[in-house]
C-alpha cells in the first residue's frame, strides 16, 4: 500500500501531469525541450523527470551529451499496480493537446487537470486504503465497526469516509443510519478505472 499512496501523491501535481504529457507526446526529447513545452526551469524539470522516472512512468537513455526521455514501456515496469496506471496514464494524456502550465488553458484541459488531480489525491493517505480494503470485504459497514477494523478514532474514521464519500468513491445509505459501502456506480470513466486498479492492488473484487 505504500508504493500506492507514494505513486499516487507523484502525480497529484499538475506539472508533473504535464511533463508526463510532454513526453508521451513528444518522445525522445531532452530536458530542455520537455521543460519549454511545459512552461519550467530547465533544473526543476529535470527533478520532476528523475522524480517520475523512479516510478518507471518515462524512461530516460543517455545519447551523446543529452539525456532523451520515453514512455516506459510495460515490460519495464515490474509492478502491476504501476503497469495498470501507466496504460492509464496514457489513455488521459496521450494525444492531447498541451499548454505549459504557465499559459491559460481551455475549459477541457482545466478539467481534465482538475480530475486526474482529484483522483490520484483520493489514493494519498494510507489510511483510506486500508478503509476501502475494509469496504470493499464487506456489504456495508459503520464508521464505528470501520474504526475498529482499522484501529482508527471514530472522528478519524468519519473524516476520511467524508473525503471518500465527496470523491464519489463511497457512499453512506442514508442519513438516519451510519452504514458506509464501496460506490460500485462511480461518475467518469477515469475515476472508476482508478478505483478498480486500486482494488486489484489491494487483491479485492472490483465491482465498479
Amino acid at each position: 500500500m505504500d508504493l500506492i499512496v507514494a505513486a499516487c501523491r507523484v502525480l497529484a501535481n499538475r506539472h508533473r501531469l504535464h511533463l508526463l504529457q510532454a513526453v508521451f507526446t513528444h518522445p525522445n526529447s531532452h530536458v530542455a525541450a520537455l521543460a519549454a513545452n511545459v512552461g519550467l526551469p530547465p533544473d526543476i524539470a529535470s527533478q520532476q523527470l528523475k522524480l517520475l522516472g523512479s516510478f518507471h512512468f518515462i524512461h530516460a537513455r543517455p545519447k551523446g551529451r543529452y539525456v532523451l526521455h520515453q514512455t516506459a514501456r510495460p515490460d519495464d515496469v515490474s509492478s502491476p499496480f504501476l503497469r495498470d496506471v501507466l496504460a492509464l496514464l496514457q489513455r488521459a494524456l496521450a494525444h492531447k493537446a498541451l499548454t505549459p502550465c504557465g499559459a491559460w488553458q481551455t475549459e477541457s484541459q482545466q478539467k481534465r487537470d482538475y480530475e486526474l488531480i482529484r483522483t490520484f489525491t483520493t489514493y494519498t493517505h494510507l489510511r483510506r486504503l486500508v478503509i476501502l480494503r475494509n469496504l470493499a470485504a464487506r456489504t456495508n459497514c459503520t464508521a464505528l465497526e470501520l474504526g475498529q477494523l482499522v484501529h482508527m478514532s471514530p472522528a478519524a474514521t468519519r473524516r476520511h469516509l467524508e473525503k471518500l464519500k465527496r470523491r464519489g468513491v463511497v457512499r453512506s445509505d442514508g442519513e438516519t443510519t451510519d452504514s458506509w459501502r464501496l460506490e460500485h456506480q462511480m461518475e467518469g470513466v477515469l475515476p472508476r478505472d482508478m478505483l478498480r486498479i486500486i482494488l486489484r492492488a489491494l487483491q479485492v473484487p472490483a465491482r465498479v
